[in-house]
């Protein structure tokens, strides 16, 4: 599910397959008459600003100047999808940005963030090289099964008695998950929400995962036990179910002054790693473009700018397994090369340059 993999892997592998063996012909969504009214459509039309051409033109320079991955594809643009209503490149005017130090980021992992395989943080090789460069960068680990209240809860603990400072800006990043933990935390916490000047959903369950309908709670309340994630009030799984979060985001709004951005990802099959393989089939039945977790449509936050969509399925964009668990990259996780700390970079100049 969203977010990471449990240190248990052989049985875990074992206990997904057998689960799965037995509910392979359902449906993955039920009909639900009581679901809110929703629409699908075009960004510009659903009031998402497109900030695709000038996040193109950072990640590019931030590519180019940091090198492709070990064994990766050369060119930037094999990381970035161009769809067809991205508009013309052109050379936009880079706004100055504030100073360095005035911006602080902090990240929140996702579902079983607590329980990766050698010591894994989500996109945390990242953060210890751009921290080298003069990034402040934060890192939350919240309960790896925690609801998004309860985990909102140990978010809002982070900022007690933290100083906010004028002239700072303060700018939270979600990743799968993360990002549902971060928006309870900013509607149940106006104090420290006012703080805020800026969101980002990273590969963000916005609308929660289809799967999350599919899988037992059975297996999960299972994987969480051989992984070691700490349960919190063990109602993180049902939070990443649509049925759950559709809801939750039509009755809250979200607070007015805090600039939002989104970044999705999705890829073809081909670049999906053995063990996503079965949930990109099954999210493939109600659109194609997803990362093996999450639909790209459901990763977009509302009245946000959109970034663009990378080309890597849902570990590739954020886990480091190539670095912090070759043995698994090199059986079980084999499309994990990606230039996560350009794409990382980048996120944060784009957010820098906007604030």
């Amino acid at each position: 599910m969203p977010g990471m993999l449990s240190k248990a892997i052989t049985p875990l592998s074992l206990l997904i397959t057998l689960v799965l063996s037995g509910c392979a012909s359902e449906p993955i969504l039920t009909y639900e008459s009581d679901a809110p009214a929703q629409v699908l459509s075009p960004i510009r039309a659903a009031g998402v600003e497109d900030g695709r051409v000038r996040f193109r033109e950072v990640f590019c320079e931030r590519f180019d100047a940091i090198g492709p991955p070990p064994n990766g594809k050369p060119s930037c643009y094999d990381y970035l999808h161009a769809l067809s209503d991205e508009p013309a490149p052109e050379k936009q005017a880079a706004r100055s940005p504030i100073a360095l130090a005035s911006v602080r980021f902090v990240i929140v992992p996702g579902f079983m963030g607590d329980a990766a395989p050698g010591g894994m943080r989500a996109l945390g090789t990242s953060i210890d090289r751009l921290a080298g460069k003069g990034y402040r960068i934060e890192y939350i680990q919240v309960s790896g099964g925690g609801g998004g209240d309860y985990n909102a809860q140990q978010i809002a603990a982070y900022f007690i008695n933290r100083r906010f400072p004028e002239n700072e800006k303060l700018v939270l990043l979600g990743y799968s998950k993360g990002t549902i933990d971060l928006l309870h935390f900013l509607v149940n916490n106006p104090e420290h929400a006012r703080h805020v000047d800026a969101m980002v959903s990273y590969a963000g369950a916005v609308n929660g995962s289809a799967l999350a309908e599919a899988f037992p709670q059975v297996m999960i309340d299972a994987a969480m036990f051989l992984g070691g994630s700490d349960p919190g009030d063990n109602a993180g799984f049902r939070a990443l179910k649509p049925s759950v979060q559709m809801p939750w985001l039509a009755a809250h709004r979200l607070p007015d002054h805090i600039a939002y951005f989104s970044l999705a990802a999705f890829t073809d099959r081909d670049n999906v790693s053995g063990m996503l393989r079965d949930g990109y089939d099954r999210l493939a039945q109600i659109n194609p473009k997803n990362d093996g977790q999450l639909i790209f449509y459901d990763q977009i936050l509302p009245r946000s700018t959109l970034l663009g969509y990378m080309n890597g399925d849902h570990w590739a964009v954020a886990l480091p397994f190539t670095e912090k668990a070759i043995g698994m990259a090199s059986t079980v996780v084999t499309r994990n090369v990606f230039p996560r700390d350009a794409m990382l970079e980048a996120v944060l100049l784009y957010v820098r340059e906007s604030l």
